[in-house]
């Protein structure tokens, strides 16, 4: 069902903001995921994310629907909150699991983040 696209590089500035799509392919229109959970972890032996979007926290959500090629389009966030405590100038890792009608829990997507630090400053910070 899942296109697996592991370990995506990608690149972040600490405390910015997260926003991303993803494509599920194969996917009837009133199928749903029983849960989505987008982690990122400043090291793999951290016992608890830094950044954790959900479907349960309304943070992952299918925004698009295409009924004649079967993909649906999921959109993740992430609060600049939720990225301020990610360590500047370092990797830290991320994926995205889910479980499909109480099926075995599975991995789509994994990677490196890698982590930049912000040069400006934005009142409110």
């Amino acid at each position: 069902m899942l296109q697996n696209f592991n370990d995506m590089p990608a690149t972040l500035v600490q405390g910015d903001t997260i926003m991303f799509n993803f494509v599920v392919k194969n996917i009837e229109q009133d199928e749903e995921f029983d849960e989505i959970v987008f982690s990122v972890k400043n090291n793999y032996e951290d016992e608890d994310p830094v950044v954790e979007s959900t479907l349960a926290n309304t943070k992952i959500a299918r925004v698009d629907y295409d009924s004649t090629t079967k993909k649906a389009v999921y959109v993740v966030v992430g609060d600049a909150e939720d990225t301020a405590d990610l360590i500047p100038n370092t990797y830290a890792y991320y994926d995205i699991r889910f479980r499909f009608n109480g099926s075995s829990i599975e991995t789509m997507l994994r990677g490196r983040l890698r982590v930049l630090p912000a040069i400006s400053e934005i009142q409110g910070e």
